[in-house]
């Protein structure tokens, strides 16, 4: 997945739900959820999720902030493994998100902006859309 793929689906978790809340935990408990997500909720210690966040966002967390936030969220977050200590989502939430995102990936936005304004050639306008965004 290229940069600006894992930047918009960071986006759609963050705002998927209609809630824009901006405070630091909200944030950052949905910035673990997408590393779960586009990782196929593979179980991750802390250092890796840190690592994940890093490469993908080139954002910098605590191991504190991550555990607090991971304790606090204990209804969507689990633990996989003992030693090392390692976490995912729990199956149920992964599944729900991941359908929500899927179903409203790029293609959706931009097809639905093309029907509302009425496009005459979708295909090619879409294309246009993506390349302005990609190049």
């Amino acid at each position: 997945m290229n940069k600006e793929e894992e930047i918009f689906r960071l986006a759609a978790v963050l705002y998927k739900d209609g809630n824009y809340e901006v405070s630091k935990e909200n944030t950052l408990k949905k910035i673990v959820k997408a590393i779960f997500l586009e990782n196929d909720n593979i179980s991750k210690t802390i250092s890796e999720i840190i690592s994940a966040i890093f490469e993908n966002y080139t954002l910098n967390f605590s191991e504190d902030e991550i555990e607090l936030v991971i304790e606090k969220n204990s209804k969507i977050f689990q633990i996989t493994k003992p030693q090392p200590i390692k976490y995912n989502l729990i199956e149920k939430d992964y599944i729900k998100l991941k359908n929500k995102i899927e179903k409203n990936d790029l293609n959706f936005y931009i097809n639905k902006y093309l029907k509302d304004i009425k496009s005459k050639n979708l295909e090619e306008d879409k294309n246009k859309i993506l390349q302005f965004l990609y190049n």
